[in-house]
Order: structure tokens, then C-alpha cells, then sequence
């Protein structure tokens, strides 16, 4: 009885104080502009939901689909709404932003590449900036989806730029099938630039021949053609693009016509080629 009379007064204060701040619906401003705000991004976010088939696994050949069909108007508005909420959150306050970046998925930037069109491809400079503003990481597959949207398109310049500048855009090195594509589609220009390979790099015959071609065109003396080192690091893959052959003999036939030791470098790859057949 005496507990009871104690705890009847702490409930009626209780209800006094509730009832007065009025009632579950009173919040905090802070808190409803952080509720506020994260709705809106809620909102971004289940839109970029709505597509979940650039999530699935791809092989060297539906990576760099040239069928791929031109943005319709509700892929353009799903590239306008994920763009929204990557750029929503980079202006957020700093703890808000936390909150919101933890709910950003990595793969929502591979979204945005593979949406964009060839008028929007030099806007994703900007889209990978503020993505290592955010602090996210630029996956393998992303990194790969950019390059061959790139090439596509029509610009493997734009591809080369996104791939080498890692300090900016934090694209990590480029898998083989990747580089190939860059190389080719760099030799199908007048280009003479030249990607970087990095020491651990696997290198198909098809990447090599490809990359003596650029060489070839780029001015490089005999000197400087490595090839012993492109020849020690040949390795066949598993599975290449239906287009490798074509792309490899396309590429031993510029390497005969420039002659000398480019044809005799060409000959001993596609030699290292034929015996793997």
C-alpha cells in the first residue's frame, strides 16, 4: 500500500509532462530536420533500387555490351535520382552526413555509369569526385562498367583519363578485360597514348599485340618496346571477348606493315597464341 502511493504521484507527473509537450507527435527541431532530411533521401533511395541488374555478376563479353540500348526516359530519371542523393548527402551536415553515407550502397555509382549517355559521360568527372569526397570506394566492377561505357560511346580518351588519375577519381587498376578494351579502342582512333600497366598486370596475347600497335604508333624506338618483358608475362585467359581474334589480327597487321622487329615482336606473340590454341 505505501509503494502504491509512492508510484501514483511519479505516474501523474509523468502524464502532466507528456500531455504538456504535446503528446508523441513533439519532437526536437533538430530531430525533425534530420527526420525530414532522411526522408528525402529515403525517397532518392528507393528509386535507385527500382534496377538491380547492374548488381549481378558479368563475364568479359555482357560487361562491355555494345547492344546496350540508349537511356529511355525512366533510366534517365533513375540516373537523375541517384545523382541526387550522392549529391544530397555530399552537402549534408558532417554528422549527418555519416548516417547517410552508411546507408549508400557502393553500387549505386555503377549505376550512374551505366545510365549515362554520351552527352553526360564528362559530368562523371564531377560524380567521382564528390564520390572520394564521400569517402566511398570505387569498386573493381565500377571501375571496369566506366571504362567500357567509355569506349562504347566513343570515348576511350575520357576512359584513359577516369583510369589513370586515381588521386582524383580512385579508380583501382583495371582487370584484363578492361585494359584490352581500353587498348583497342584506343588503337581504333589516332590516339598515341599509351595506358599504364602496372607490374602485376596479367597480359593476354591479345593485350599485348595491341599494346606493340600503340607502341608502334606512339613513336617508340625498337629500344623501348619491352617486348621480352610483355612476352614473359603472356598469360592465355579463360574466357576472352568474341571480338579478341579479330581485335588480334587487326593488330598483327599493323605490326607487319610497320616491319622490322614490330613484325618479328607481333610474329612471336601470336606464335605464343597459336601454341596455347
Amino acid at each position: 500500500m505505501m509503494l502504491r502511493s509512492v508510484i501514483a504521484p511519479l505516474r501523474a507527473s509523468a502524464r502532466a509532462i507528456y500531455a504538456h509537450a504535446g503528446g508523441p507527435s513533439a519532437a526536437p527541431a533538430g530531430f525533425r530536420a534530420l527526420h525530414a532530411s532522411s526522408a528525402r533521401l529515403r525517397k532518392h533511395r528507393e528509386a535507385a533500387e527500382e534496377i538491380d541488374e547492374f548488381d549481378e555478376p558479368e563475364t568479359s563479353d555482357d560487361l562491355f555490351d555494345l547492344s546496350t540500348p540508349a537511356p529511355t526516359s525512366d533510366r534517365a530519371d533513375l540516373r537523375t535520382a541517384i545523382l541526387s542523393r550522392i549529391t544530397e548527402i555530399a552537402s549534408l551536415p558532417p554528422l549527418e552526413r555519416k548516417h547517410a553515407i552508411a546507408e549508400l550502397r557502393v553500387g549505386e555509382l555503377r549505376r550512374v555509369v551505366s545510365l549515362s549517355s554520351p552527352d553526360e559521360l564528362d559530368g562523371l568527372r564531377q560524380v567521382f569526385r564528390t564520390w572520394r569526397v564521400l569517402g566511398m570506394r570505387v569498386t573493381n566492377k565500377t571501375a571496369d562498367e566506366t571504362v567500357g561505357r567509355c569506349c562504347n560511346l566513343g570515348r576511350p580518351d575520357l576512359a584513359l583519363e577516369l583510369s589513370e588519375d586515381r588521386l582524383q577519381y580512385g579508380l583501382p587498376p583495371l582487370s584484363p578485360a578492361a585494359q584490352t578494351k581500353l587498348h583497342h579502342s584506343l588503337l581504333s582512333t589516332t590516339s598515341t597514348a599509351l595506358p599504364t600497366l602496372s607490374p602485376e598486370q596479367k597480359v593476354s596475347p591479345t593485350l599485348a599485340l595491341l599494346r606493340l600497335a600503340l607502341l608502334q604508333r606512339s613513336g617508340a624506338s625498337p629500344e623501348d618496346i619491352a617486348a621480352g618483358s610483355l612476352l614473359q608475362r603472356l598469360r592465355r585467359p579463360a574466357k576472352e571477348s568474341t571480338a579478341a581474334p579479330e581485335w588480334r589480327e587487326n593488330a598483327l597487321g599493323l605490326l607487319e606493315q610497320a616491319g622490322g622487329v614490330w613484325a618479328e615482336e607481333g610474329r612471336k606473340v601470336q606464335l605464343q597464341q597459336d601454341g596455347g590454341a
